[in-house]
């Protein structure tokens, strides 16, 4: 019986049991808890279904409020969808770590490319180079043959 201006009784949570075809005051703890039901009753205040008063609530032995099916979906699909932001925020990070991969390796191949162009300039020149002072050489040739010595 709930007497919340304790207009009955001394207390505003009374709980009764059926003895002998009789009810008599249950023997209480201070949450009510009844170890044959392993359950208590507690006085709770709070928003509890759009409403916010004093409500009698079950518990544990330990005195935490019981939740009921309306509550335990509620906070499960709050849980998934907190759950849900992390994987998205996740999934974020991941796509921005693989983008940032692919920027890098883009930048490394156009470094590759671009030190594989100047070894090949490179290597041509050196060719040219080499071309240029073998004709240098046979000239020499030719005008030593010729008994003719360059000016120094």
């Amino acid at each position: 019986i709930h007497d919340p201006y304790k207009e009955l009784y001394d207390k505003e949570l009374n709980v009764f049991q059926l003895v002998h075809g009789k009810y008599q005051p249950y023997d209480m703890d201070i949450n009510c808890y009844m170890p044959e039901l392993t359950l208590g009753l507690v006085m709770w205040e709070g928003l509890f279904e759009n409403a916010s008063a004093p409500f009698i609530r079950w518990c544990d032995r330990e005195g935490s409020i019981l939740r009921t099916g309306a509550e335990g979906i509620a906070e499960e699909a709050k849980r998934a969808d907190e759950e849900a932001k992390r994987a998205d925020e996740e999934a974020k990070r991941a796509d921005e770590a693989v983008e940032e991969a692919k920027a890098e390796a883009e930048a490394k191949l156009a470094e590759a490319k671009r030190a594989d162009e100047e070894a090949k300039r490179a290597d041509e020149e050196a060719k040219r180079a080499d071309e240029a002072e073998a004709k240098v050489q046979a000239l020499l040739k030719r005008l030593a043959d010729m008994g003719l010595t360059p000016l120094d």
